[in-house]
């Protein structure tokens, strides 16, 4: 994508400037985090989602998630940057009898939920999990075309024949958000 087309607004152009990376450690992301707590909205690890939880959640999806994904899970539950949300795991009910049968009850942050719903009316493909929303920049997906090494890039998606390259990982993914709100 071309800077310009479509109406591309300066926080987008930003996004494209930057497409790759240094690599993102942990340490860069729990630091940011630290120094943008006006800016973050996370839980913490004491309300982690459990290893069950998260394993039940992948069997249904038929998807691992990511290691950095999963090390958010375990770190920070679930959250919010600037007010949008990143899509975690609700642990209130089980994948096996609610999302199968009641999708009429909106379990507004949760991964799983969100793909059931994409999935079922054909807005997405199953190699695509959607786990961001932000109202100005659109959806953020894992790529599981590309998934290798326990880890898949991140796309935006812009319509059903453009998406482009946002992060190389989670960590990435994170470490992004934050600095753009900032």
């Amino acid at each position: 994508m071309i800077v310009g087309e479509k109406g591309i607004g300066k926080k987008e152009q930003k996004i494209i400037k930057g497409k790759m990376m240094k690599h993102i450690s942990k340490n860069d992301v729990i630091n940011l985090i630290e120094q943008n707590q006006n800016l973050v909205d996370f839980g913490t690890a004491e309300d982690a989602v459990s290893t069950l939880h998260i394993k039940k959640a992948e069997d249904f999806l038929g998807l691992p998630f990511t290691d950095s994904y999963k090390w958010f899970l375990n770190h920070y539950t679930g959250g919010s940057i600037c007010g949008d949300e990143i899509f975690s795991l609700y642990e209130g009910f089980d994948y096996y009898d609610s999302y199968n049968f009641n999708t009429d009850i909106a379990y507004s942050g949760d991964i799983v939920y969100h793909h059931i719903i994409k999935l079922k009316n054909k807005l997405r493909t199953d190699k695509q999990l959607f786990m961001f929303h932000s109202d100005i920049d659109g959806e953020f997906f894992f790529d599981y075309t590309k998934y290798e090494n326990n880890e898949c890039p991140i796309y935006i998606y812009w319509s059903e024949d453009e998406s482009m390259f946002y992060a190389q990982n989670f960590l990435e993914f994170l470490y992004k958000r934050i600095k753009e709100c900032q």
